[in-house]
């Protein structure tokens, strides 16, 4: 999620220059990346990776082509192809804009720094190019990266005031909403995405994402079936993982690789001398809680033994 404001990208030039504009020798070229920033809306990576490539071929010194090779790159953690095509984009020669070079610029903060946020170089973009949702959605996801959710919504915000393909931005605010634990507004975003792009996969995948971080695992499992059902590429896995837990959740047996973490108990039971079940509520005789890893598990607590404290 939050390497995912890279990958929201440029558009071309219009005539009224609302957009970053492209500099590329190929007509051809700038039509195929045309293309691919559209699978990139819609986050299918594969697709835009393969129009990418397919425009770079027309162009070799494409500079956004290399550029966005790059952040996908990183974004599907393939290291090596990143550092070739960030490198290719670093040392490009091309005569750039001026929103290119700034572009460059940030690539190269981050090579430096993975870490480093580029948000003086978002804020400059968005005010040369004000009506482009690149800037604001790269704005609003290093913002949110640091935890500055309301700015962060705002920003977003701005885009629906212009933008003709609202379904992304949506995206976008439901994944931030999540971020603030407010999944009341997280749930009506991803609705609204959904309702607006009723055929994107990725639309059902996101209200997947949300059912799953509320445990709502039925609904999780539907959601991702829904998106692999519009396309065999989307969530099946995922739609697996929610299975599963609802399965285990419904049958009282947890899966170990389901437990990491940290647990209050709330109550169990043993069997005494006589074979009889005694069960006990955790507030009543015991305050402990649990620690799972891998491998290991730990208890720490109190209980009581008469009137004494163990």
């Amino acid at each position: 999620f939050l390497l995912l404001f890279f990958v929201l990208t440029i558009e071309g030039a219009s005539s009224q220059n609302k957009k970053i504009p492209v500099t590329s020798n190929s007509a051809k070229a700038v039509a195929l990346y045309q293309q691919a920033v559209t699978a990139m809306e819609d986050v299918d990576f594969a697709r835009s990776i393969d129009l990418l490539k397919k425009a770079l071929k027309e162009d070799p010194k494409f500079f956004l082509s290399q550029y966005n090779l790059a952040i996908n790159s990183a974004f599907l953690n393939r290291p090596d192809e990143y550092r070739k095509y960030a490198d290719m984009a670093k040392n490009n020669q091309s005569k750039l804009s001026e929103a290119e070079l700034l572009l460059k610029k940030a690539l190269e903060n981050r090579m430096n720094d993975p870490k480093y946020n580029n948000i003086e170089i978002w804020k400059k973009l968005a005010e040369m190019y004000p009506k482009d949702p690149e800037p604001y959605y790269n704005l609003g996801m290093s913002l949110a990266a640091q935890g500055n959710f309301k700015e962060a919504i705002d920003t977003y915000k701005k885009i629906l005031e212009f933008t003709d393909k609202p379904g992304p931005t949506y995206n976008m605010l439901g994944y931030t909403y999540m971020g603030m634990n407010d999944f009341a507004n997280a749930e009506k975003s991803f609705d609204k995405y959904i309702q607006l792009e009723p055929n994107n996969p990725n639309s059902y995948d996101s209200k997947g994402d949300y059912y799953m971080e509320i445990k709502d695992y039925a609904n999780a499992y539907k959601s991702y079936m829904d998106a692999y059902e519009r396309n065999a590429n989307w969530s099946y896995d995922k739609a697996q993982k929610a299975k599963k837990l609802m399965e285990t959740a419904s049958s009282g047996v947890i899966d170990l690789k389901y437990l990491q973490g940290t647990w209050q108990l709330v109550g169990g039971w043993w069997f005494d001398n006589n074979g009889e079940k005694v069960g006990f509520a955790g507030k009543d005789l015991f305050n402990a809680l649990k620690v799972w890893s891998d491998k290991y598990f730990t208890c720490v607590g109190r209980y009581k033994v008469g009137d004494k404290d163990m």
